[in-house]
């Protein structure tokens, strides 16, 4: 890397910190749904066997 893309990436890097990072959508009333899932797994423990597997995490929200 050159030191002109260093700098470059200073600079970006400096300006970044700054940014407010939300996002307002306007939405109507239970018009979308937003999905989202967790990257990996959570464990799942069965009390009864005292198996534990794993799943994967999604999260869905309907706004109101």
């Amino acid at each position: 890397m050159g030191s002109n893309t260093h700098s470059s990436v200073t600079h970006y890097r400096q300006w970044a910190k700054h940014l407010d990072v939300v996002m307002c959508q306007q939405h109507k009333a239970e018009e979308n749904i937003f999905v989202d899932w967790q990257d990996g797994r959570v464990p799942i423990h069965n009390p009864i066997t005292g198996e534990t597997s794993e799943a994967h995490l999604f999260l869905a929200v309907l706004r109101s």
